[in-house]
């Protein structure tokens, strides 16, 4: 704006450069051509100097987003407008202008790279590049001074393709919802009804094809859901904790159940369940055995078990069985020998879906496992040989790049699990306070407000930029203001948010050659589904390139 501003100024009142209030034809800078810009070889140019100041002859210059870069010079009297000429060769044959005002000038990333592309430069190429000012008053007599820069443009943006392969899921489901039947009490009421019949809880079957559909919309397509098998479990898999050393440990019945837990307490009228959590656990590889589960994982009949489950089962929202698993929102169950350890060498992740919820509640809990899956891909938070923590007794297993003490870098530094997951205040801790590109499973983009999926607060998101990963820059002219009113759902704003926050979660070919040392799959959900895997494909694809 303050640029068409002098411009109008100028038009009005040619005397602020040639010192005369007669009225003159103005000519606009956008009219002029390149030949006009400064003078070609052999002319003879006679006339005060312009002397540069700014940036030094072989001064280095990489461009970066979001950038503005210096360039200073000495005036001539009568002058207030100037060109920023550029030339891939030092006679200055054939520049490319940028038109300023005043005697030195904060150039814009956009504009240099424009005008590095209008001389012939290609995408991140390093080259000499010979710049000069001129005056922008056509035929005012000067002597021009030329510097070199040594220059590296900005990795030219290619078309993110979409997953044409989307990854397997074939999911094994197990049903904890047995009817209550109580032979000494014929009538009680709850006789012949299931656990979510009883409570006026959600059908857990009708559930869990909502589920399975959602995540091949939110995907993109790029997930390929099939249940494989499902199974009516007559027999819950919690247990009374004290019993978890005995050979008979003692497991819970609906009529137990409800006895212990889920009746109302008779001195507060309130449900007790299992308050001070000790005293129930949940015996994971029992369930697996159960149903042959391990064996079919093995096999790979199955690669992911879903468990409906009620509230008290002591389950955790997301959890690995197998070799090689790590921290997915709880402890991994390691392979070995005996009821305390997986029977399955193949690893795979066990999800509870409590059916006391609704399903954006299970898509919530997914989503800490995306958190946990990412952050172990790029910040190799569980080393699997050695069974060691890195940084996690001081920072935590899901902490972002920039809350670490030993980060001293800016938003260049940031790789894409940071600036993915980033929400609220988290870019000012770089310099870019009101910035934001996703958020992460408790806080959406705009807040720092735990479970803040209804905050109206506003930040500018670069979620568009996702569309086309993996060229995310989070270019601050691109951004939009967003609100919560972005995901506002009927069926509640936590359910409009976790689609939100999924849709924009990679889906694309190929891997990431694009950020220097990342090299992972442009496709994040096949991380989130079967880990090993896409490790196994993104070395195969490294090696095609010689990576």
């Amino acid at each position: 704006m303050k640029r068409r501003i002098l411009i109008l100024l100028i038009l009005a009142c040619p005397f602020l450069m040639n010192g005369s209030c007669t009225p003159t034809e103005a000519v606009k800078p956008e009219d002029k051509t390149p030949e006009d810009q400064t003078p070609g070889p052999g002319t003879d140019v006679t006339g005060p100097e312009i002397a540069l100041v700014a940036p030094a002859d072989g001064f280095s210059l990489e461009l970066w987003y979001n950038e503005d870069y210096a360039f200073e010079w000495k005036p001539l009297d009568g002058q207030n407008f100037y060109r920023l000429n550029f030339s891939s060769t030092a006679d200055m044959a054939k520049v490319s202008s940028i038109v300023v005002n005043g005697t030195e000038a904060s150039v814009s990333w956009r504009d240099l790279d424009k005008a590095f592309k209008e001389i012939g430069l290609g995408s991140a190429q390093t080259a000499d590049v010979w710049w000069s000012v001129a005056p922008w008053t056509e035929g005012t007599a000067y002597t021009p001074k030329v510097r070199r820069l040594r220059v590296t443009t900005l990795k030219e943006d290619g078309v993110s393709e979409p997953v044409t392969d989307p990854v397997k899921v074939k999911v094994a489901v197990v049903y904890e919802d047995p009817v209550y039947n109580d032979p000494s009490n014929p009538s009680d009421p709850r006789n012949g009804k299931r656990i979510h019949e009883i409570e006026h809880w959600n059908n857990p079957w009708a559930q869990m094809q909502e589920y399975a559909a959602a995540f091949e919309e939110i995907s993109h397509g790029a997930v390929d859901i099939e249940i494989v098998e499902e199974h009516d479990s007559e027999q819950l898999f919690c247990y009374t904790a004290s019993t978890a050393s005995s050979s008979n440990r003692e497991y819970m019945t609906p009529v137990l159940l409800y006895k212990r837990y889920l009746d109302p307490d008779p001195d507060s009228g309130k449900a007790h369940i299992d308050i001070d959590g000790k005293t129930l656990e949940y015996d994971y590889v029992a369930m697996m055995d159960a149903f042959d589960l391990s064996a079919k994982v093995e096999a790979g009949t199955i690669n992911e078990v879903w468990v409906y489950n009620h509230p008290a089962c002591k389950m955790n929202e997301s959890r690995f069985m197998g070799k090689g698993g790590f921290w997915c929102n709880s402890m991994p169950i390691d392979y070995g020998v005996g009821k305390n350890y997986a029977h399955n060498k193949k690893l795979v992740c066990v999800m509870f879906c409590n059916y006391e919820r609704t399903v954006d509640l299970a898509l919530h809990s997914f989503a800490h496992r995306t958190e946990s899956i990412m952050s172990q891909l790029y910040y190799q938070n569980y080393n699997t040989k050695s069974k060691t923590w890195r940084d996690y007794n001081k920072y935590g297993v899901f902490t972002y790049v920039y809350e670490r003490d030993w980060f001293k870098g800016t938003t260049r530094d940031l790789n894409k699990f940071d600036m993915f997951f980033s929400h609220g205040s988290a870019y000012e801790k770089v310099g870019e306070k009101g910035y934001a590109h996703i958020g992460c499973c408790h806080s959406p983009c705009n807040t720092d407000m735990n479970y803040g999926y209804e905050d109206t607060a506003s930040i500018y998101s670069f979620a568009d930029e996702w569309d086309n990963y993996p060229y995310v820059h989070g270019i601050k002219a691109d951004a939009r203001k967003v609100t919560c009113a972005e995901w506002q759902h009927p069926k509640g704003y936590q359910y409009g948010y976790m689609k939100w926050f999924y849709s924009h979660v990679p889906h694309f070919k190929g891997i990431n050659t694009f950020d220097e040392g990342d090299l992972h799959l442009n496709n994040w959900w096949h991380y989130l589904f079967d880990y090993y895997g896409a490790l196994d494909l993104e070395a195969q694809l490294r090696a095609e390139i010689g990576k």
